[in-house]
């Protein structure tokens, strides 16, 4: 029993301690635990980043940064809207959709439906010696794929407008880049496929 409770207090002074670190925001969505946050002489910032028991040096932009929560409850703002610019509150709904977004959002199906066509496509051009225009497996499909929007349909009515417009941004980002990479694989194998066959 005894022991139980040491493990018990362990794991609750772990717990404690690491909900007590500073976590820094990035405007993309993106959070760090952090050590320090240290302003260099161009006015850039170099980050020391927890990791376990790890520490990794990043350095950021001044527009990169929104805000430091500290273990004490204080915020240090780093954004600065402009005359046009979402007010701190607004955009910190529209960090918390993008943030939403990059962990949650796997366009795994557009993604699927790219490789496949970017694979005949390729394969395609590829049986009729057009070898030279197999970027187009990558470029159309894409193109048709990244601008089909039903991103902020998912939301519903539980997140207001800043927050689903951060979650569109971000989701958009992540899809266009898995799109991208899904071509690529695509077109490799429509090449290799109909190297195979025309050989």
């Amino acid at each position: 029993m005894k022991k139980f409770v040491v493990l018990l207090l362990f794991a609750f002074w772990g717990l404690l301690s690491e909900a007590q670190k500073d976590t820094l925001w990035l405007t993309d969505g993106r959070f760090f635990t952090v050590k320090s946050v240290e302003m260099n002489e161009d006015s850039s910032y170099k980050v020391t980043i927890i990791n376990g028991e790890d520490h990794k040096i990043k350095e950021f932009e001044p527009e990169e940064m929104f805000v430091l929560n500290r273990q004490n409850g204080t915020e240090k703002i780093f954004y600065n809207a402009g005359e046009n610019d979402l007010s701190y509150m607004d955009m910190k709904d529209f960090v918390k959709g993008e943030n939403l977004a990059r962990n949650n959002y796997k366009p795994t199906f557009v993604s699927i439906a790219n490789f496949a066509m970017s694979t005949g496509i390729s394969l395609f051009l590829g049986m009729h010696g057009l070898v030279f225009y197999s970027p187009l497996g990558v470029l159309i499909p894409t193109v048709i794929l990244a601008n089909i929007n039903l991103l902020g349909k998912k939301l519903g009515n539980k997140y207001n407008d800043n927050f689903k417009n951060g979650y569109v941004v971000a989701a958009k980002h992540k899809k266009t880049l898995w799109l991208i990479k899904a071509g690529i694989a695509g077109i490799l194998t429509g090449g290799g496929i109909s190297f195979i066959i025309v050989k």
